[in-house]
């Protein structure tokens, strides 16, 4: 597979704190997944409720519950 774009639809914080940051996020991903010898283009679309936390000085996603995925 190979992505070529996502599409951030919404972003709800849910909860924040001096370490951890709890969002419900909706996005949309194109791109190209390959089988059998030939290639297709996907669009699908996410929700998921997403953890971020402080790691070596930069946030990062430590914690993801995907909710919803549907082909678009």
């Amino acid at each position: 597979a190979k992505v070529k774009n996502i599409d951030l639809k919404s972003l709800q914080i849910n909860a924040a704190s001096h370490d951890t940051l709890q969002v419900k996020a909706s996005w949309i991903v194109t791109g190209m997944v390959g089988h059998w010898g030939h290639t297709h283009q996907r669009v699908n679309q996410y929700q998921a409720d997403l953890t971020l936390s402080p790691t070596d000085g930069s946030w990062k996603l430590t914690q993801m519950n995907v909710l919803e995925e549907n082909r678009l």
